[in-house]
């Protein structure tokens, strides 16, 4: 137990004129409660904590009264303020409620200061005197090393690698309010968590001769491994009081064998010659190869130009080398330069960190010309420029960007263009008609045209090579000298005028006369089933499949004008397009039933004209060939055809 001197205070209790009787044991306090015994520093949660109580106590009791109906009343006194703390009566034999404890209120120590706060007792005895106690004092101290501000932070070491970490010492700052038997914490992380407490510092040590040197073990220097490890710490003092964490050093860290051999660079789009707007939109990537010594940890950043850097990224358990960076087109533009022209030199480099310390890097200079061309472009660099002025089509009938059958089958048709005022004199401009160059159409600005219109010809195979559709129209304009050149957005052109004009069949074995005669029902020595061939084009281009049907179409009819017909000679077969190609685009006429009845000896009519053609319907829409029509003379001069003996 430990008690204090006493103070001399005048005690506002007494009684006028009284004088104290004698002189009271001073009050005690528990070790338990105490930072520093030996100067009676109170613990702060004893200031602090409801639930940790602050004991004072009265060891021995006083004389008490000797008649049971006279009493002594105690008072206990906070001698700074003059504030009572507690009173008590005790009667004869009260003597067992010794030692007597009184609790200090929390809500009267947070109205006391700091420093030494004095504690004493007086008793007013039943007979009308007084005694005083003597003093216990305590000391207060509620205000941690740099009060409510963050600690200095420990100042920077070099970085840490294996030819060090055997060596490693921090150094506590000097700090203004430093007492005997503060302490300090510290800890080496790769981060601090909210509450650092939360893990073991690296040590708890007292604070000595000021600056202090803090060692950090090569073990646990390897725990933490590489990184931009954090360096911080805490002051306790002897009452407790904890400081805030201190502001963070971060401090490098590689260990193990370190990158080497870093290669050059690879930009793979510069193999071309350089770097262009093409290449922009398509994506640039910067190529990091392979080096040696690398970790899963170890990061890796590029750097294009005098732009700033990309993020770091770490190699990862399973890299794929060459490693690949993504070079961003507002990157590659901003490094140019928006109104840049020509060729310019660039520095592609990559940079090598373990930890956060640097390990390297290279460097490679590429070739750039991002030079823009025409009205300016919101969507750049998308060639498409949606600046330029759209062409507009117009066929023989007169519609706009319609094109229709018949009134524009087989026509030409007439592209209209307003050429932009942007563009200069030597800029080129070529068509495309979907994704077909059209040629023969290209222009070349001249000066005073642009604001101006011009006019060119599509011609009618361009338009057919097409089909009907809903064709794309655009153009693109190319600078000379100038690697980026630009497209108008597409004028979409309904063409109607083209359809579908399946053209005639063909027969096959026809004599030097171009006619039909008993050669043209047999194909080779060995062929013995008479027919006449009729070679059917190849209807696939119209779109036809192998189910959809095709119906074919034979008839004749006598003499060489007129149009009698010959009686059983016509024939209607359907197919399906699939049978047909099967049938290598031939489809037979059967000769004994449906072609020698031609020949009609007995009414003086020997020769007939034969009449082929076929049908198909397509997207419920039906087409029909043209006819094929020519002279058959089925006989041999004095009877019909000789037909070969059947095995």
């Amino acid at each position: 137990m430990n008690s204090a001197k006493n103070s001399g205070f005048v005690r506002h209790m007494r009684n006028a004129g009284a004088q104290p009787l004698a002189t009271l044991d001073a009050m005690t306090i528990k070790d338990e409660l105490l930072a520093v015994p030996k100067d009676n520093t109170v613990l702060v949660k004893y200031l602090r904590e409801e639930a940790s109580r602050l004991i004072i106590t009265i060891e021995n009791p006083w004389q008490m009264p000797g008649h049971p109906t006279f009493h002594d009343t105690l008072t206990i006194l906070h001698v700074q303020t003059g504030t009572e703390i507690t009173t008590a009566e005790f009667f004869r034999g009260d003597e067992g409620k010794f030692p007597f404890d009184c609790e200090v209120p929390k809500e009267l120590i947070a109205k006391w200061g700091e420093g030494i706060n004095t504690f004493t007792y007086e008793v007013a005895h039943y007979h009308g005197e007084h005694s005083d106690s003597l003093d216990l004092e305590l000391i207060f101290d509620r205000v941690p090393p740099y009060n409510q501000t963050a600690p200095t932070k420990i100042p920077a070491i070099p970085a840490v690698t294996d030819a060090n970490k055997g060596g490693v010492k921090l150094e506590l700052p000097e700090y203004v309010d430093y007492q005997p038997g503060d302490r300090v914490a510290y800890w080496w992380e790769a981060s601090i968590p909210e509450d650092p407490w939360g893990v073991d510092p690296v040590g708890i040590v007292e604070v000595g001769a000021l600056p202090a040197q803090l060692p950090v073990s090569a073990d646990v220097i390897e725990k933490v491994g590489d990184g931009g490890v954090m360096a911080v710490y805490v002051l306790l003092d002897k009452a407790g009081n904890n400081s805030h964490l201190s502001d963070i050093t971060h401090i490098g860290v590689a260990l193990g064998a370190l990158p080497a051999n870093l290669k050059d660079p690879i930009v793979p789009q510069a193999a071309d010659g350089g770097i262009y707007q093409q290449d922009a939109f398509d994506g640039v990537i910067v190529q990091v190869p392979k080096f040696d010594n690398w970790k899963p940890t170890d990061q890796v950043r590029v750097i294009w130009g005098e732009q700033a850097p990309s993020e770091w990224r770490p190699v990862t358990d399973s890299p794929v080398f060459p490693l690949a960076f993504s070079i961003h087109a507002d990157t590659l533009l901003a490094d140019y330069g928006a109104d840049g022209t020509g060729d310019k030199s660039t520095s592609v480099a990559y940079e090598v960190r373990r930890g956060t310390v640097l390990q390297g890097s290279k460097n490679i200079v590429v070739n750039v010309n991002l030079e823009q061309i025409g009205p300016g472009n919101p969507k750049w660099p998308d060639p498409l420029n949606p600046g330029l002025e759209k062409v507009t089509i117009n066929g023989e009938s007169g519609g706009e960007n319609h094109l229709v059958d018949p009134g524009d089958y087989e026509q030409p048709a007439t592209l209209t263009l307003l050429v932009n005022a942007a563009l200069k004199q030597g800029d080129v401009l070529t068509f495309y008609w979907g994704d077909a160059y059209i040629e023969g159409i290209d222009h070349e600005v001249q000066d005073g045209e642009p604001g101006t219109e011009i006019t060119k010809t599509v011609p009618w195979d361009v338009i057919k090579a097409r089909g009907d559709d809903t064709v794309l129209v655009y153009y693109r304009v190319q600078r000379p000298g100038n690697p980026n050149p630009i497209r108008s957005e597409e004028t979409h052109v309904l063409v109607e005028a083209v359809g579908i004009h399946p053209v005639a069949p063909d027969f096959l074995g026809l004599s030097e006369l171009g006619w039909l005669d008993c050669r043209s029902i047999y194909v080779g020595e060995d062929d013995v089933e008479p027919a006449v061939r009729v070679k059917v084009p190849d209807l696939a281009e119209h779109g036809l499949k192998d189910e959809d049907h095709v119906f074919m179409h034979w008839s004749a009819v006598h003499d060489y004008t007129g149009e009698d017909p010959v009686a059983g000679a016509a024939l209607d077969e359907e197919l399906t397009w699939g049978q047909i190609k099967a049938q290598g685009y031939i489809w037979k006429v059967p000769f004994e039933t449906y072609v020698k009845q031609i020949y009609d000896p007995e009414n003086n009519r020997p020769d007939g004209r034969a009449r082929a053609n076929y049908s198909f319907v397509l997207n419920e829409k039906t087409y029909e060939s043209p006819v094929q029509e020519t002279i058959a003379t089925m006989h041999n001069g004095l009877t019909t055809c000789d037909l070969r003996p059947k095995p």
